[in-house]
């Protein structure tokens, strides 16, 4: 009787193990882990505002969240144009790619270690 009740039990798990399986390949990863562009769009505050010798407004836009997009000085014109800024993964430099993820610019391969 145990031999029966352990095979369903264990034919429930396989069951349910290839279901998740295949519904993960069907519904595939998440377009910003392929590349595409961060899931979030960043969000930029100005922070301080200049005038130079040719009289053209500067604003200096602080971009949210911190440490992954540098400071930058558009025209005035512009700012209303930078509201959103969509960066694919790959155009980041690695040391932004770290504060988001570590695993996403990892310098350790995983792979199986065998011995000779």
């Amino acid at each position: 009787m145990q031999g029966w009740v352990g095979m369903t039990r264990q034919r429930s798990y396989l069951s349910t193990v290839i279901s998740s399986v295949s519904n993960q390949l069907v519904t595939g990863p998440p377009k910003w882990l392929l590349g595409a562009s961060l899931p979030h769009p960043k969000k930029p505050q100005v922070i301080a505002r200049r005038t130079d010798k040719t009289g053209d407004s500067w604003c200096l836009l602080h971009w949210n969240p911190e440490n992954i997009l540098p400071d930058s000085w558009v025209t005035e014109r512009t700012v209303e144009t930078q509201h959103k800024r969509i960066i694919p993964l790959t155009d980041l430099p690695q040391q932004s790619m770290l504060t988001l993820h570590p695993s996403f610019y990892s310098t350790h391969r995983y792979r199986k270690h065998r011995r000779k």
